[in-house]
């Protein structure tokens, strides 16, 4: 029994020495918000985030003109490749805004739906419930886009080549 007592002692005192902050943050609450954070579901932070929105971005350089079509791969490898730091920033960021807006008990409920099976299957029916909406907005985006360009080009029409000024008479010479 006293072995027992000296145990539990021992894992006591243990469990004392642990730090119960870190970074500013207190350790339970931090642990949580990363598990959250690192879900994906809220902040794009993870590889293949990074993956698609560099691709995105060098997609928009190219259809702006600012980026050749063989050059697209490259490009993209390299946004991706700067993007890294800033998604660890963002990484952070997430996490203290985690902290700073939930308790511990709030964030074990989060934790917990982000990151549990059942949490899972209702993210993969988000997705589908609204893939409609989301091919309807785009459908519209681009329709809208289309409209709006055709009105600002009649009401600006392209303008007119400027003649060129008249010489003065040869004979006046």
């Amino acid at each position: 029994m006293r072995m027992i007592a000296l145990a539990l002692l021992g894992t006591v005192l243990a469990a004392g020495c642990q730090p119960t902050v870190k970074d500013g943050m207190p350790v339970a609450e931090r642990r949580l918000a990363e598990k959250i954070v690192d879900s994906g579901l809220l902040v794009p932070v993870g590889e293949g985030s990074q993956r698609q929105m560099a691709g995105q971005l060098a997609q928009q350089a190219m259809m702006g003109g600012a980026l050749a079509p063989e050059q697209f791969v490259q490009a993209a490898m390299a946004i991706e490749r700067a993007l890294e730091p800033v998604a660890k920033e963002a990484r952070e960021t997430a996490i203290k805004g985690l902290v700073d807006a939930y308790n511990v008990k709030e964030l074990e409920l989060l934790a917990d739906f982000f990151v549990s099976k059942q949490g899972e299957q209702v993210r993969n029916k988000i997705t589908e419930a609204l893939e409609p909406s989301q091919a309807l907005m785009n459908e519209r985006a681009q329709t809208v886009t289309a409209e709006a360009l055709q009105r600002l080009k009649a009401a600006w029409p392209a303008p007119t080549p400027t003649p060129a000024a008249p010489q003065g008479d040869p004979r006046s010479n």
